[in-house]
């Protein structure tokens, strides 16, 4: 997430800046997530939002009032957004797929960024063994 998004100071507010550990391309994805779980539960937690195994995770911790209807439509709209971060470039918001950019990381990523991605891995590859 883009600490320069206009809105990054509602998720500051609702969880914390250490963290939210994802790329920028998901910054719609993330805001979308947090006013929908806000209309539902407006006291909601962020606990913490990051990419795992190619996917965007948000976890959170709805306020203690919430109904069981409630929090299971929160749960499943974290869900589906999960799924949908799958089809969605982490860095650029482009349409995008899973891959592996280096051997033990999955990414969702469009072509171009996973060209740019794996370039910058050889670059460092090259640099640490030029040391």
């Amino acid at each position: 997430m883009n600490p320069e998004h206009p809105d990054w100071d509602l998720l500051v507010d609702q969880g914390g800046r250490r963290d939210i550990y994802c790329g920028s391309g998901w910054d719609e994805l993330v805001m979308m997530t947090h006013h929908s779980l806000k209309a539902l539960d407006p006291d909601y937690q962020i606990l913490q939002i990051k990419e795992k195994f190619g996917g965007l995770r948000y976890y959170f911790q709805p306020s203690d009032g919430v109904g069981d209807d409630t929090r299971e439509r929160m749960y499943a709209l974290e869900r589906l957004v999960c799924r949908l971060s799958e089809c969605v470039c982490e860095e650029c918001g482009a349409p995008g797929s899973s891959c592996n950019p280096s051997r033990y990381w999955i990414k969702t990523l469009c072509q171009e960024c996973l060209v740019e991605a794996k370039e910058r891995r050889r670059l460092r590859y090259q640099e640490a063994q030029e040391s």
